[in-house]
């Protein structure tokens, strides 16, 4: 009895599913289960087969790459893709398109299975041709190769790749903030990563700061009146400097008096009146 009931029990254990209960790849298959980030395709990266030439071939390593990918068949990506970007190279006709879309989802594929050193050469040699990648998802291409560059560059310490990351997520016009942060999370040390600290990563900013040059919002310049207050804002003298303009001062008798004017000027004293009463002088 002892026999046939581990017998049973094999038998039963070779009936689960290797992947997982739900038929699914598996941990080591996807990389689940491991705090790290993943790199996804932004949007399709498989161009149309109409209105674009690129070779049959091509097409179906993008489709590949963009269902491997989306199944979380990450594993099972970096082996089918080696095995394409390998015979893009050494077939009669080479397929540089080819090669360099393989290589490119290798890439991704190793950088979520944590694999971040091969992944680093995986996208090197993607980037070297990427004037190669259907030029009609190109920039969806782009976005996933300095994705994952910048993630295993970050996880590696390599400043310079990080760094040429950042520029070429800028240069695809996304917005890299979030995509540091996210990088930030596999960094050996974030305080030792300079996009880490306190300050903004290149090319975002930060609420309620300005430029240099430009004046914060409600503060008027120097000669400007606010509304509600027709008084102009003085403009105070520097250190060292002097207000323009001659000094005057308003007129007055010396002592503060102002002089008396009567009825519109100055009183004069001309002397008395003739007198006209006065005998006229004899002619003779």
């Amino acid at each position: 009895m002892k026999k046939s009931w581990w017998a049973v029990v094999a038998v039963l254990a070779s009936t689960v599913p290797a992947a997982g209960c739900g038929g699914g790849p598996g941990p080591e298959e996807s990389g689940a289960g491991r705090d790290r980030p993943v790199v996804e395709p932004a949007g399709s990266i498989v161009p149309d087969e109409e209105g674009e030439d690129v070779p049959e071939a091509t097409l179906a390593v993008c489709e590949e790459c963009q269902r491997r990918l989306a199944a979380r068949q990450y594993a099972s990506a970096v082996n089918s893709m080696d095995r394409h970007a390998a015979r893009a190279s050494t077939q009669a006709a080479p397929i540089p398109s080819k090669r360099a879309v393989a290589l490119l989802c290798a890439g991704v594929a190793r950088t979520n299975l944590g694999l971040y050193r091969e992944a680093l050469a995986n996208l090197a040699e993607a980037d070297e041709l990427h004037g190669h990648l259907p030029a009609q998802t190109r920039p969806q291409l782009l976005e996933m190769l300095y994705h994952a560059e910048l993630i295993s560059a970050t996880a590696v310490g390599d400043g310079a790749r990080k760094e040429a990351a950042l520029e070429g997520l800028q240069a695809t016009g996304r917005n890299v903030g979030p995509y540091v942060k996210e990088a930030c999370g596999v960094a050996p040390d974030p305080a030792a990563v300079r996009t880490c600290g306190t300050s903004p990563p290149p090319g975002t900013t930060q609420p309620g700061t300005t430029q240099p040059g430009t004046t914060q919002p409600g503060t008027p310049l120097p000669g400007t009146t606010q509304p509600g207050n027709p008084t102009p804002v003085p403009q105070t003298p520097g250190p060292g400097e002097e207000t323009g303009g001659e000094v005057t001062e308003p007129p007055g008798n010396g002592d503060g008096s102002q002089p008396e004017t009567g009825d519109g000027g100055p009183e004069t004293d001309d002397g008395p009146p003739p007198d006209t009463d006065a005998p006229e002088p004899d002619e003779t």
